[in-house]
């Protein structure tokens, strides 16, 4: 998983065991995390102090390496204390409010904060769409229904409060069970708003906002000519546990034979730092290795000059991080064209 603490880490979570690594420490305020339908990272920052008010912003976060950039500069979209993805271009967030929480809607494209409605409660701190519906979670109350077009909140279980101080809510795709928690992680029944046993997480975070990873890739670099241009190298259809991974090359000569590199390091091969400057040792122009050199595999080009290569993904490869890229042999300055890289890690 991928989780955000107030004070502002982003920390990537094994969900079996609660180990964590800290990807990367940016600004405070990462008090809620979503998943947008095109598979981006969504959280909050606040700036400002008490003194001259504060102000909270978007940010997208990087998964691979934690850093986050402003999605719509220093627009201040209020104090959100959760956030759910439901259709695709927007979110919906709960917002801290007077007389009690608010339900709003983000348009991603332009970051317009529009009010659905109250929900009642003031404690809200998670939403999460699961199979049961729009949910959330109160510090109180525990599991809420909310009514994804008026904002409204119901309690289905008035009986049951739930553990105190939880503050996420996340649903893992594969089996569609959801789970809240803080440092900790429970299981959640939506039928009867009971919750496990927690796990507990590795140095008891802060945790805001959590999502479980998918299958994502992400190019490195830039890629030098090859014969019919540019190349471009990208992952071809879902990818992920017990699937294939296909990916692809394009703008080789017809025919030419390539290289597929697969590589577990995009910082060191044989002990030289990467990118490796490849045009002093080939003749190439603006060519580097920008992965370690682990396995090797033959391919050629078909006759449209795209090189695509196929690899079956082990359950032994769910959510490990490597990395791809393609070295091909065609009438180029040293022979020999070279992609970016790609960073790959397969999910559920």
């Amino acid at each position: 998983m991928i989780g955000v603490t107030f004070q502002g880490q982003v920390l990537r979570i094994d969900s079996a065991t609660g180990a964590t690594t800290t990807l990367a420490t940016g600004q405070i305020g990462k008090n809620c995390l979503a998943t947008t339908v095109d598979n981006r990272l969504i959280s909050t920052i606040r700036t400002g102090t008490l003194l001259t008010g504060f102000q909270y912003h978007l940010v997208e976060i990087n998964p691979f390496t934690g850093a986050e950039a402003l999605l719509f500069g220093t627009t201040d979209v209020g104090d959100l204390r959760a956030m759910a993805t439901v259709l695709p271009g927007s979110l919906l967030a709960i917002r801290n409010g007077t007389p009690s929480d608010q339900l709003v809607r983000i348009d991603l494209a332009s970051g317009v904060v529009t009010v659905l409605g109250p929900t009642g409660f003031t404690g809200i701190q998670a939403l999460e769409a699961t199979g049961a519906g729009l949910r959330a979670w109160d510090l109180t109350a525990g599991l809420l229904v909310i009514s994804g077009q008026s904002g409204a909140a119901t309690d289905p279980f008035p009986g049951i409060g739930g553990p105190a101080g939880l503050q996420y809510m996340v649903t893992e795709p594969g089996t569609f069970e959801t789970y809240v928690g803080n440092g900790t992680l429970h299981r959640v029944s939506t039928q009867t708003g009971v919750t496990s046993a927690p796990v507990a997480i590795q140095g008891n975070p802060d945790l805001r906002g959590v999502e479980f990873t998918t299958s994502r890739s992400q190019r490195l670099g830039d890629p030098c000519p090859a014969a019919q241009g540019l190349p471009v190298f990208v992952t071809v259809g879902p990818f992920g546990n017990g699937q294939n991974l296909v990916v692809q090359s394009d703008h080789h000569a017809p025919g030419a034979l390539g290289v597929h590199i697969l590589g577990f390091s995009e910082t060191q091969h044989a002990g030289q730092p990467l990118p490796i400057n490849l045009d002093p040792l080939l003749g190439t122009t603006g060519c580097r290795l920008r992965v370690s050199i682990d396995g090797t595999v033959l391919a050629l080009a078909d006759n449209a000059g795209i090189m695509t290569v196929t690899t079956p993904l082990s359950p032994a490869l769910t959510f490990v991080q490597f990395y791809v890229q393609h070295a091909v042999f065609e009438a180029v300055p040293g022979g020999m064209s070279w992609t970016t890289g790609l960073r790959v890690r397969p999910g559920l």
